[in-house]
């Protein structure tokens, strides 16, 4: 289980949606989600409530071209990547974060409104820019000096055909069925008609996948995390953001 978060499209409360199953009294919102909802005193008899209460959930998982009214939703992580972010939350500053460390949930749903979201996005900034005392490998393109891709240990990047690109303390590495056919700090990467020759700094070649598809000078570099490095970050930022552009709430799920 990991964290899971979703916003609400508005297709019902901006009336675009028709044929309803019912009077549209009998449907209210749960922080922007459309459910059935009995009038308190309605005369409505409870073995009718329950089938008609059935019928409402039913149209509203296709009411509209959001299947069960959800905008958008993400993943934000695993438990343990989740639980990460909020120990370094805590271990830091938390008088920093104090809408970030709120809107995280142990167990159930938080509801994220957007104006929360808009505090939590620049929590999030300011998150964003901490040096961290964790180290990690990073897999950078000389060229251009770009970041293809950072971890704790190193991981796989490429494969294909049984054959598998990786990089990590070891530097750049590439195997078939677990033997290595080349490993090298440095690998220059040329690319001809779409395929990839990787050339190490010891002479060792190989021509087949490569890392991305484009020319590259490829080597591994060890840095501290910040805070955008953490997996959870870009979805929440995501998720947080699409809420302030749309005015709607969010509902984070563990």
């Amino acid at each position: 289980m990991g964290l899971e978060a979703f916003i609400p499209c508005t297709c019902i409360a901006d009336g675009k949606v028709s044929d309803f199953p019912c009077d549209p009294a009998l449907i209210g919102f749960n922080h922007g989600l459309a459910e059935p909802r009995r009038p308190a005193g309605s005369a409505i008899p409870e073995d009718t409530w329950e089938e008609l209460s059935w019928v409402i959930r039913q149209w509203l998982e296709t009411c509209c071209s959001h299947p069960n009214q959800i905008y958008e939703r993400v993943r934000i992580g695993t438990r343990f990547s989740v639980t990460l972010f909020e120990e370094y939350l805590q271990h830091t500053t938390p008088r920093d974060f104090p809408t970030l460390l709120s809107i995280m949930p142990q167990s159930g749903c938080e509801y994220i409104s957007p104006h929360a979201a808009r505090l939590a996005l620049t929590e999030l900034e300011t998150f964003n820019a901490i040096e961290t005392d964790i180290l990690g490998w990073a897999l950078i393109n000389e060229l251009d000096g770009s970041e293809f891709c950072h971890s704790s240990h190193g991981r796989i990047v490429a494969h294909k055909n049984r054959i598998e690109i990786g990089y990590g303390p070891a530097g750049i590495t590439v195997q078939k069925l677990g033997r290595t056919i080349l490993r090298a700090n440095r690998v220059q990467q040329r690319m001809s008609y779409g395929v990839a020759t990787l050339v190490g700094d010891d002479g060792s070649r190989f021509s087949g996948i490569g890392i991305g598809t484009k020319p590259a000078n490829w080597v591994v570099r060890q840095r501290p995390y910040t805070g955008a490095d953490f997996l959870c970050v870009p979805p929440l930022t995501q998720i947080l953001s699409t809420s302030v552009a749309t005015n709607m709430p969010v509902h984070l799920c563990a």
